[in-house]
């Protein structure tokens, strides 16, 4: 009997720890769920530290460029190494060694100039031989991008050459594509910043477009002209309706010339005047006493795509594109919108948002247009966004992912999947991925830097973390990552970033995946998850119990009570 209390304890303890605690790094810690995990052992832990080179140093900026100010010019990097690494510190010129712990801004002289920069781990292996040059040229002109245009005016034929100080103040700019339109700007343009005119005006067949967001120093009033047209008798559409007295103002129309003026910048274009004559007095309306036949049901409307995903390269033009289908028998406005912004993702005529209508049972093919070009300070990454479509009895959302990778030829690469029994998972849960690595061309071991990121669609990170590993041909890993336990249900997206070296020369290669956090399930007090390990414990709790009681006497006395009272029964 006395072994039986003892076992019975043991037990007891087990299934009080497992409500209470869990084992994690060798010792015993609190916790407010159920949890069942293999046998751990509480005991002292030796780590071994094999360290045989000095640290790697990822150094981002300064980039070896032309700058046009030297007064705070960004120093970012990261180092890694096996050990801790003990000190960090720089030189501009072989000058005075400044020591540094985190990224900063420094001033440099006008000419050239040369970073070198150094890092030193606690066994005392030095990397010394990180390094970048770079100008300064504080009076040169802001880069202007303005390939697709044929560019007119006093100054602007030679935009790229002027400096800073006569960009402050262009007169008369004038933006002409022969065959479509022309923008004239009345008031002077000042530029105060890089600026790719390509990605943000837009002159086509019966449209002009400029993105004010984008070009905020380029919504100035103006005179635009659009060519070709057949109209008769024309009015002004501004974002697909008819344009205001107050903003647009028609100069002339002649053989197929519209000339108009504009108070500032979205979309406009033109449409041909039509009279409404009304319904003849008497006629059939149709109806009657309903308010006009309005409906809450949705629209059916079908759209080809699920999400929008494109890989491409830094400096690289990429398009995709989405049909649309009214299914109705009405014409429908739809309406188009990144949200949130994406720097160099445009819809059709340049804008981030755009409207437009499609008529019963048509199909409409919609261009989205991806310009990743470094001279608009795009950088290689992985940017995340949704499109949202919608109308008056319609919305749809679409995860957008733009994966932009280093420019040339591809040297590295990665693939990340996730198994379908990880394609929804809740919060606070683990959730798996399978990562490997290509190394397709680099020669010897490559030691990659990999950042792995959870991302909402409205560009969040919720999570993020870190290693680094060296590759010689193939790595294959999987990882493991535990969902924050705030996070909202919805589409994520599992972005992997892998950063390495071609020589001195920073590379990016990514990849990512989609996947769903759903909804927690019912919980009760204490955080208690109602799953299969919660089912156990509660059936071994209750035979536990059950167990104690008959073995402490309890079971025993009660049965004895029951027998006693049917004697009494069996006697009368």
């Amino acid at each position: 009997m006395k072994y039986v209390k003892i076992i019975l304890i043991i037990l007891i303890l087990f299934v009080f720890l497992n409500f209470i605690g869990e084992v994690k790094n060798g010792n015993i810690t609190s916790k407010s769920i159920f949890d069942i995990r293999a046998v751990q052992s509480v005991g002292t832990s030796v780590s071994v530290v094999i360290d045989n080179g000095p640290p790697t140093i990822f150094l981002d900026s300064p980039l070896n460029k032309t700058y046009n100010y030297n007064a705070t010019i960004n120093l970012n990097f990261t180092v890694f190494d096996a050990s801790d690494v003990s000190l960090i510190w720089y030189n501009l010129n072989n000058t005075n060694n400044i020591t540094i712990t985190e990224n900063i801004t420094f001033a440099a002289s006008e000419g050239t100039n040369t970073l070198y920069f150094f890092a030193n781990d606690s066994f005392g292996f030095l990397n010394d031989s990180k390094s970048v040059t770079f100008n300064i040229n504080s009076s040169k002109g802001y880069n202007i991008t303005y390939t697709e245009f044929t560019l007119t005016g006093a100054e602007i034929t030679q935009f790229n050459s002027l400096t800073k100080g006569l960009q402050t103040n262009i007169q008369d700019v004038i933006l002409h594509v022969p065959g479509y339109g022309k923008i004239k700007f009345n008031e002077d343009i000042s530029i105060t910043s890089d600026t790719n005119l390509d990605n943000y005006i837009e002159i086509g067949s019966n449209l002009i477009t400029l993105n004010s967001d984008g070009l905020p120093d380029f919504n100035k009033a103006a005179t635009l002209e659009l060519y070709s047209l057949t109209f008769t008798n024309p009015k002004i559409k501004m974002d697909g309706s008819d344009c205001s007295s107050t903003i647009c103002k028609i100069n002339s129309y002649s053989n197929g010339t519209l000339s108009f003026n504009v108070t500032h910048f979205t979309t406009y274009s033109a449409a041909e005047t039509t009279v409404s004559s009304g319904a003849p007095s008497g006629s059939n309306t149709g109806g009657g006493g309903s308010g006009g036949g309005s409906t809450s049901e949705i629209d059916e409307i079908n759209i080809d795509k699920d999400s929008i995903k494109v890989k491409m390269k830094l400096d690289e033009t990429k398009n995709d594109y989405l049909i649309i289908e009214n299914k109705e028998n009405k014409k429908i406005k739809l309406t188009l919108t990144i949200n949130p912004e994406i720097g160099f993702v445009f819809i059709e005529s340049g804008l981030n948002k755009y409207s437009f209508d499609i008529d019963a049972l048509e199909s409409r093919n919609i261009e989205i247009k991806i310009r990743a070009n470094s001279e608009d300070k795009v950088k290689e990454g992985v940017y995340v966004s949704k499109l949202i479509i919608e109308g008056d009895n319609f919305k749809k959302v679409l995860p957008v992912v733009i994966e932009v990778e280093s420019k040339g030829p591809t040297l590295f690469d990665v693939e990340v999947t996730i198994p379908s029994e990880y394609s929804v998972v809740e919060p606070g849960n683990r959730i798996v991925a399978n990562l490997l690595l290509f190394n397709l061309g680099v020669t010897g071991v490559i030691d990659a830097k990999i950042n792995y990121e959870i991302i909402d669609l409205d560009g969040n990170i919720v999570l993020s973390e870190s290693e680094i590993q060296g590759v010689e041909t193939q790595f294959q890993k999987v990882k493991e990552l535990i969902i924050p336990r705030d996070a909202e249900p919805g589409k994520y997206v599992l972005s992997v970033k892998v950063t390495y070296y071609e020589g001195e020369k920073e590379r990016i290669a990514t990849a990512t995946y989609f996947f769903e956090i759903g909804e927690e399930k019912i919980q009760f007090p204490l955080n208690v998850k109602l799953n299969y390990y919660l089912i156990i414990i509660i059936i071994l709790s209750v035979s536990l119990i059950m167990f104690a009681a008959y073995h402490f006497g309890i079971l025993r006395a009660l049965n004895h009570h029951i027998h006693k009272k049917k004697s009494i029964k069996r006697k009368k």
